[in-house]
């Protein structure tokens, strides 16, 4: 199924169509990433949702340019249901 397909399916009641997966930008380096009893470092990654449009701009252009679609607006792991797309 092509994300096309999938994000038509999605719920109306939400803009966003998918996720990326990225550092997180909003704590303090020492707080990205814990560490287990046994001494392994876990990452904590955040989040972000993308509009279908940001999806496309992935799918059609890469990584490299969904990012600087994201970096143009701003686009953090702080969750705002009414940002608009920057795509």
């Amino acid at each position: 199924m092509s994300w096309r397909h999938w994000a038509e399916g999605r719920s109306s009641n939400t803009p966003f169509a998918g996720v990326v997966i990225t550092p997180m930008l909003h704590v303090p380096a020492e707080a990205r990433t814990i560490e287990v009893g046994d001494g392994t470092r876990i990452a904590l990654l955040a989040l972000i949702p993308l509009h279908p449009e940001e999806v496309a701009v992935k799918v059609d252009r890469g990584t490299n340019a969904l990012i600087e679609v994201l970096d143009r607006g701003r686009v953090t792991e702080l969750l705002d249901p009414d940002r608009p797309s920057y795509a």
